[in-house]
């Protein structure tokens, strides 16, 4: 168990961004939002709600061509809830065009946007003007993500619970039942790595 927490505090202060993400998305989960995974992170993150702070790549769009991405998410809102009867649907037409990049729905999934009074024109719009976002548009500047760990670093924490172990080992040498037990966690612990 420990080990599990210090290896996600090591990925929260390395991916600062993502640790943010997941907050924000186990959040809307327990709200009964659902959260489409096939998406891309910026469409993922804005139709779901999900703001990541300093570290979302929303801010560098433009936030006219984001007009009809917002069209299509308050047109759909109600049936982004876990469960909604219209939910796979909305899949299907969210995988349909943000994935796979279909220009035009199909007439199944077009009739059902049409019933439902989803704005696939606004989805249809926000297709065409994605291709026209780069990828420079999309990056975060290294100045504001945090430093990565460094290799000096980890060594010098890694050597420490290794000697932690060892000297763990050193003192519980007792033939009673928790030590036996103890010591067999510690040799786990010791060859894990290895």
């Amino acid at each position: 168990m420990l080990g599990k927490n210090i290896a996600r505090y090591m990925h929260a202060y390395v991916n600062p961004q993502l640790a943010k993400e997941g907050e924000e998305s186990r959040s809307k989960k327990e709200c009964g939002i659902f959260i489409n995974n096939q998406l891309s992170d910026v469409e993922r993150c804005f139709l779901s709600g999900i703001d990541k702070g300093e570290f979302c790549k929303l801010r560098c769009i433009d936030p006219d061509a984001l007009k009809y991405l917002e069209r299509w998410r308050k047109s759909t809102e109600e049936s982004r809830r876990v469960g909604h009867e219209l939910l796979p649907f909305l899949m299907d037409i969210e995988y349909d065009m943000l994935v796979l990049g279909h220009k035009k729905l199909s007439t199944e999934l077009s009739n059902v946007a049409i019933q439902s009074g989803w704005n696939a024109n606004a989805l249809e719009n926000w297709v065409e003007v994605k291709k026209s976002v780069t990828l420079q548009e999309l990056q975060i500047h290294e100045n504001k993500l945090s430093p990565p760990m460094s290799l000096t670093f980890i060594s010098v924490t890694f050597s420490m619970i290794i000697l932690s172990l060892i000297l763990g080992l050193a003192l519980v040498n007792n033939d009673d039942a928790y030590s036996i037990t103890y010591r067999t966690m510690i040799y786990a612990a010791l060859f894990a790595p290895l």
